[in-house]
């Protein structure tokens, strides 16, 4: 098995796997990753591959508030 970043081509496979879990609807999955392709957004995006993406992991640095 071999951890690393998410490609464009994994997403249908990604969207199996979210599918399997019920994380959140698959669908979202296409406009949620736009800013990590655009590299737009600080964020992560990892599968593990064995030999098909087999999980989806997401990252992001902390957002600190102000005020609170």
């Amino acid at each position: 098995m071999k951890i690393r970043n998410v490609n464009k081509v994994d997403i249908q496979n990604l969207k199996v796997v979210i599918d399997s879990s019920e994380l959140f609807p698959s669908e979202l999955l296409d406009e949620m990753m736009e800013g990590y392709f655009s590299k737009k957004e600080e964020c992560i995006w990892l599968t593990a591959v064995k030999p098909e993406p087999s999980f989806v992991a997401y990252c992001a640095p902390e957002q600190m508030t102000e005020g609170t």
